[in-house]
């Protein structure tokens, strides 16, 4: 497990995370991890079978990851049957992957601390 540069551990060792009953657990392109916040911003985008990590969204929507996350986030806390997958991670503690992601912006409107 990588080591953040403050000292924390990039993973939380809930590596048996929440997910979307169902959902691809993969991204469709690159084969990456879909934690359940990726799995609510794809539904929410209407990707139910093939499913993308915010690289591959980024690039097939000409944003940039942060963009994609900042957007569709204002939308899903919008929408009860989305906000209720999406808070099933009720603090940053819960990002399966602080490292590779943006844990900044993904819990802004939701960490509780």
């Amino acid at each position: 497990m990588a080591e953040m540069t403050d000292g924390s551990l990039c993973g939380t060792g809930q590596e048996e995370t929440l997910q979307v009953k169902d959902a691809p657990l993969l991204c469709f392109a690159c084969k990456a991890p879909l934690c359940l916040r990726k799995q609510v911003i794809n539904l929410s985008l209407g990707n139910t079978d093939e499913m993308l990590c915010l690289v591959c969204l980024s690039k097939e929507n000409e944003q940039s990851p942060a963009e994609i996350l900042e957007s569709v986030t204002f939308y899903i806390l919008r929408r009860e049957c989305l906000v209720r997958e999406w808070q099933r991670y009720e603090t940053v503690a819960f990002c399966p992957d602080r490292c590779a992601c943006f844990p900044d912006i993904c819990f802004q409107s939701t960490d509780k601390t």
